[in-house]
């Protein structure tokens, strides 16, 4: 093993996910770029990456089944413990996703995977002087969708500066960037099937367990986050079956 250290000062909205007012469109931009650049670099290696035995296991839908019963106590502990904030709606969209896992996220498999960073947000993001992106706390690197780190990001970054119904345009950004670094053809169709799939899983996942966190110690990110986790996977499920993604790039 080697360990690197590198000393960074002078950062830009350093641990901003409680307060996103200074992410502009250009910084999400940007973060979607660098994303981007890392995973064209890896998308062609990612059943190689897949051996790895350091990386967190792959998202598959047999894995994300077995979690079921778990998230159906997050979700029912979470109408109590958050019924202040929690709107009903989202909460019962939320359980229409544990309930159905199986279902969306059946097409996992078959859709263009790389390595991801797997915590792509502002607690782990921060812009040096240069204005170039620093990235950290990569021990939850894994082989996944690429859209995984971008729709992280949005449901993080987006309703501040930069609204939430831009999330089509924004992912549109992520997947030419990605097609133009990588050489690789990614289909429109399937860019949006699985940026919804991405979505749904980091609501079933990650948003469940940031709800164990929040329980025992505050996060001054999860109201919104969760909100606008919710409010992009309802848009992006509009998008699939209307079939608009397509339109947005021509």
């Amino acid at each position: 093993y080697l360990l690197c250290q590198q000393w960074e000062k002078g950062l830009a909205l350093k641990d901003s996910a409680g307060d996103i007012s200074g992410w502009s469109e250009t910084h999400v931009k940007q973060a979607i770029e660098s994303i981007s650049a890392f995973h064209a670099e890896h998308i062609s290696r990612a059943d190689e990456h897949a051996e790895r035995p350091w990386l967190q296991p792959f998202a598959s839908p047999v894995a994300l089944a077995r979690t079921k019963a778990q998230n159906e106590i997050i979700t029912d502990a979470a109408a109590h413990f958050f019924k202040d904030w929690i709107d009903p709606e989202d909460l019962a969209y939320h359980r229409e996703l544990v309930a159905t896992v199986e279902a969306w996220s059946a097409p996992l498999g078959r859709l263009p995977h790389t390595l991801v960073h797997h915590d792509y947000n502002p607690r782990n993001l921060a812009f040096r002087a240069d204005g170039s992106l620093c990235v950290f706390d990569w021990e939850l690197a894994t082989i996944h969708l690429p859209q995984r780190d971008t729709v992280e990001l949005l449901a993080f970054v987006l309703s501040g500066q930069v609204p939430v119904e831009r999330a089509a345009e924004l992912l549109e950004h992520h997947r030419l960037a990605l097609q133009a670094g990588s050489g690789t053809t990614l289909r429109k169709s399937e860019w949006v099937l699985g940026a919804s799939i991405a979505i749904k899983e980091f609501i079933y996942s990650r948003l469940s367990m940031y709800f164990v966190a929040h329980a025992q110690r505050h996060c001054d990110f999860i109201q919104r986050t969760y909100r606008t986790a919710i409010a992009i996977s309802k848009l992006l499920d509009k998008e699939v079956q209307d079939g608009q993604f397509d339109k947005i790039s021509q």
